[in-house]
């Protein structure tokens, strides 16, 4: 199975697009694509895509916010909720939401384990409002 057709190509950004040497935008394919795929969904609110209303999970409204336990796992059953909407994903193994520092609860580190269609287990590691995002 070729996990570059299986997971798509995509145009590569992060804070902005990136250009390559001749110009072009850059795309993106396999795993890192669909990483990025399940951060976008994550961190879009329900609502803001007018042919999609139910996509996203709406992580930005949790910015600056010291998260308790329940909310930790709203958060993780709507990522649930919506990773299962991905026909790329087979089902979420686990979700993670821990603090970053004691002195910084608000920053935090969002682990995923999921189960990949034809390619198995795979795990992605995002901090959504540090300065790597």
């Amino acid at each position: 199975m070729d996990i570059t057709k299986t997971y798509g190509t995509d145009i590569q950004h992060n804070n902005d697009f990136v250009r390559t040497a001749s110009g072009d935008i850059e795309t993106i394919s396999g795993l890192e694509n669909i990483k990025q795929a399940i951060f976008r969904r994550i961190m879009t609110s329900k609502g803001t895509i007018v042919h999609r209303p139910n996509y996203g999970v709406g992580l930005k409204s949790y910015q600056n916010a010291t998260i308790s336990l329940a909310t930790k796992r709203k958060i993780a059953l709507e990522i649930e909720e919506q990773l299962a909407e991905d026909p790329r994903i087979d089902s979420v193994i686990s979700v993670s939401i821990d603090a970053e520092s004691d002195s910084q609860p608000e920053l935090f580190n969002l682990k995923l384990s999921v189960k990949l269609v034809g390619y198995g287990e795979a795990e992605f590691s995002y901090l959504p409002f540090g300065s790597d995002q």
